[in-house]
């Protein structure tokens, strides 16, 4: 993330100590901007007392049989909790395990929950099942976050080469 983000600063929460050790071995992590935490992410969060966060990605799931689940249910409590540490333009990205999953979250459910974002995309790829939610605070128009995937040098050629297959799809909900 911090080389396609070019981000100050990351904070990672991770339950898995393990993750973290392949993490801090394999990927070249900047310990100056990187900041890795071993615990749970729902108790680290509503702990933190620190700035709002840009950008906050929900990707907590446990393998406890063959098929991950989320480790947290995205109810109306668990985005309520995000909301209060994403910024007033902040973004905030969650994993779905399904589209099912996805539609029953609280985005959906929860009109005072829906009313704090702008809107919603939904991105998919045809090599997995999982939904990725895209909640923005500010109004945005895919053709945008479309433009800056392809203008990105990274994630441009990638796209070209066919090396990155996604769908992004906005969701209206009214």
């Amino acid at each position: 993330m911090h080389h396609l983000l070019e981000t100050v600063r990351i904070i990672g929460v991770e339950l898995n100590s393990v993750h973290l050790d392949i993490a801090r071995r394999f990927f070249d992590i900047d310990t100056t901007a990187v900041e890795l935490h071993n615990c749970d992410a729902g108790d680290w969060l509503r702990q933190y007392n620190g700035e709002r966060f840009d950008l906050i990605v929900d990707d907590l799931f446990v393998a406890e049989t063959a098929v991950s689940e989320r480790a947290i249910e995205a109810d109306s409590q668990w985005f309520k909790l995000l909301l209060k540490h994403l910024s007033v333009h902040g973004l905030l990205v969650s994993n779905f395990g399904s589209s099912k999953e996805y539609r029953h979250s609280a985005y959906f459910r929860n009109l005072s929950i829906r009313e704090r974002f702008a809107g919603t995309f939904q991105l998919t790829t045809p090599l997995l099942e999982n939904v990725v939610g895209v909640f923005v605070r500010k109004e945005v128009a895919s053709n945008a976050l479309r433009k800056n995937i392809c203008s990105h040098p990274i994630l441009g050629p990638a796209l070209q080469s066919k090396q990155l297959r996604y769908r992004i799809k906005r969701i209206f909900t009214d």
